[in-house]
């Protein structure tokens, strides 16, 4: 009988019993189902992974391990992987239908609907973040122009800074910087005026077209707490932790 079962009818019998959906009227075709070892076997890892989507979902968000979840659906995703290999040689030998997929397909699916409210959210791109931080009272943030700095290769740098105030973080938009070769990168540093000392390290940029305009997140490496001035310098690619400010290509202050 289950072996001339339309495959749709057969994995839809297969979920409907995991989830307790099976009216009296189906209770004798999934049992005649259930008697075949592959059908079992099917039956078997769909409620087991239902039932790790139902821990998922009753554990609190405060109590999960994200981390852990995203290391177990990588093992469901891999595990889902040698099922379908396993399924194709199977149909290939019996010459099944391939939708017997179903079982991971809907599992997969309760494992990402489990998970997806507590994702750590997509930052937002830095030009949305960056207007969305000139909305809020002026009070939060400062933004200062970018000056030409003294060293030769400055370009025609353009653009301006803006610095959420009590952060550590800002943005900086560029336009009309030389593009550096491979060995060299562009390397922001923040004078924080209660500090003595060199400024902070504020990163690495991305390597820059010598065209168009970029904006980049900037974070300081240590507490900003009075910001007082932006520096870009010229290093080497890997980046410096004190900088000998050689080549100082632009300067934003008050």
């Amino acid at each position: 009988m289950t072996a001339d079962l339309d495959p749709s009818r057969r994995e839809t019998l297969l979920a409907d019993a995991v989830f307790g959906w099976v009216d009296e009227a189906d209770r004798e075709e999934l049992a005649a189902l259930l008697r075949d070892p592959q059908a079992q076997r099917e039956y078997e890892e769909l409620e087991r992974a239902a039932a790790v989507a139902g821990v998922v979902a009753d554990t609190p968000a405060a109590e999960r391990d994200v981390d852990a979840m995203l290391a177990l659906a990588a093992k469901l995703h891999a595990d889902a992987g040698a099922h379908f290999a396993a399924m194709r040689a199977e149909a290939a030998r019996a010459r099944l239908h391939p939708l017997r997929v179903l079982p991971w397909l809907l599992a997969a699916a309760s494992l990402v609907l489990a998970l997806w409210p507590h994702m750590p959210p997509t930052p937002p791109e830095p030009g949305f973040a960056r207007a969305a931080l000139l909305q809020q009272p002026a009070s939060q943030w400062v933004r200062w122009d970018w000056q030409p700095g003294p060293s030769p290769r400055r370009g025609e740098v353009q653009g301006d800074v803006v610095w959420a105030v009590g952060s550590d973080e800002g943005y900086l938009r560029l336009r009309g910087l030389p593009q550096l070769d491979v060995g060299h990168r562009y390397q922001l540093w923040i004078v924080d005026g209660s500090r003595q000392g060199p400024p902070i390290d504020g990163g690495l940029l991305p390597s820059l077209r010598g065209d168009g305009e970029v904006v980049v997140r900037m974070a300081a490496h240590l507490p900003v707490l009075r910001e007082a001035g932006f520096v870009l310098t010229i290093e080497n690619a890997d980046g410096v932790v004190v900088s000998a400010q050689e080549h100082v290509v632009a300067i934003a202050k008050p």
